[in-house]
């Protein structure tokens, strides 16, 4: 059987290194001009050892879209998420060949 949800679970944790990111909804909230901003369920993926949520990135796009140019707040999340995946990929140990 396959699996008809968007999400492929099983990514390493961004945030410590040694959990499995999982499907999960969150809220994201944030201030919009001069008002606060809540959109509930979003989807997002949470490691199950440290309990770290990282939004998903597609959907962090779409909700800037709709908040219009001023939502420096879902566009500063998305670089640091960005940025800690790089991060994160730097830190990995290169795999090795099995040769010694």
């Amino acid at each position: 059987m396959t699996n008809t949800t968007p999400y492929i679970d099983g990514r390493a944790c961004t945030h410590c290194g040694f959990g499995v990111l999982r499907a999960h909804s969150a809220a994201h909230a944030g201030w919009h001009g001069s008002f606060f901003v809540v959109v509930p369920n979003l989807p997002a993926w949470k490691c199950h050892y440290c309990g770290f949520v990282e939004p998903d990135l597609s959907t962090m796009n779409r909700v800037a879209t709709v908040l219009g140019s001023s939502a420096e707040f879902a566009q500063q999340r998305l670089r640091r998420v960005q940025r800690q995946r790089v991060q994160a990929a730097q830190r990995r140990p290169k795999a090795s060949t099995g040769a010694r």
